[in-house]
C-alpha cells in the first residue's frame, strides 16, 4: 500500500510579479504538515495531498 505524502503549499507574491503557489516542503502526514504551519506561523499556506498538487495542472 502506498503511503500518502502531504505538501505544504504557500501563496507567494514577489514584488512586481504575478502571485503563485509554491511547494515549501513535503511531509509524511497531514498532522505533521499542519504542525509546521502552526509552529512557523505560516499564514498563507495549506497542506494538500501531493497527488492532488501534481495533477492540478
Amino acid at each position: 500500500m502506498q503511503q500518502l505524502l502531504f505538501a505544504l503549499v504557500v501563496y507567494t507574491c514577489p514584488v512586481h510579479e504575478t502571485c503563485k503557489d509554491a511547494i515549501y516542503e513535503t511531509y509524511e502526514s497531514k498532522e505533521e504538515c499542519e504542525t509546521v504551519i502552526y509552529e512557523m506561523r505560516i499564514f498563507n499556506g495549506n497542506c494538500y495531498e501531493v497527488e492532488s498538487v501534481i495533477h492540478k495542472e
